[in-house]
């Protein structure tokens, strides 16, 4: 009973999860209410997802998606927490910056899609910029926002004590924008998750996005259904994975 007390939220996430599936393996497979055309059902889902992981089809796929991915929210990550938490602190640096960095933010940047097709070509370097782009301004934002709720008695505080710029930033200023960076970070995943998706279907020659496109045009359903769930099990995965470092880093906002 213990047990089941402290993993209340868990059990009945399955719980839910597995009577959905019920109800839709019946729906589909047994009661046959949907044309599978339409609705696979997850007997067949996962039938599908077996056979193609014994003949390998999705293995460069999935390894092109993963590395356009990995690179672009890499960068994404190196380059917009210290731009963020930089115009936080610089009101002068905020003010200049603020009108560019608003409009890239607010923008649908899937439009720039076809200038980096000029640019850059058809391949890697095209979807990985639209990825970087569609990642870092969730990045630099909450960095921003996070620089900005610095307590300013806490920093006056720091200096009265002697405290250099450097150890403001890692005493005051890193301790309270961290569950910020962590939240703009995992904003920035899941924006980096749908670049991937849209640049692929556009102009990728490999990769998950470039897979649904083939299935959807050969009406494979249940292959779509495939790449579908593993694209939400990506997402899930990794969310709660940035989730569990917040935890360790940031312990008192869950206090």
């Amino acid at each position: 009973m213990r047990l089941l007390k402290r993993h209340r939220s868990l059990v009945l996430g399955l719980s839910g999860l597995a009577g959905f599936l019920a109800v839709w393996e019946l729906a589909t497979a047994t009661l046959r209410l949907v044309d599978p055309l339409f609705l696979s059902a997850p007997s067949v889902i996962l039938s599908e997802f077996g056979s193609l992981l014994r003949s390998s089809e999705l293995n460069p796929h999935l390894w092109a998606s993963l590395k356009e991915f990995s690179v672009a929210l890499a960068l994404a990550i190196v380059a917009g927490v210290p731009l963020g938490l930089l115009l936080g602190r610089l009101t002068i640096l905020e003010e200049l910056l603020d009108p560019f960095i608003m409009a890239f933010y607010s923008m649908p940047k899937v439009a720039l899609l076809p200038l980096f097709l000029v640019w850059f070509g058809i391949g890697f370097t095209s979807i990985f910029t639209l990825v970087f782009v569609m990642a870092v301004f969730p990045i630099i934002i909450n960095c921003l926002a996070g620089a900005k709720t610095v307590n300013p008695a806490l920093v006056e505080a720091a200096r009265v004590f002697g405290a250099g710029e450097k150890d403001i930033f890692v005493l005051v200023v890193w301790p309270s924008t961290l569950p910020l960076i962590l939240t703009g970070i995992r904003l920035g995943l899941g924006a980096a998750l749908i670049g991937v998706v849209v640049a692929e279907f556009y102009i990728g020659n490999s990769g998950l996005g470039y897979v649904l496109v083939e299935a959807g045009a050969t009406f494979r359903t249940p292959k779509i259904f495939v790449v579908v769930t593993l694209l939400m099990a990506a997402a899930i995965v990794l969310s709660k994975w940035l989730e569990w470092i917040e935890r360790r880093l940031a312990p008192w906002k869950y206090r």
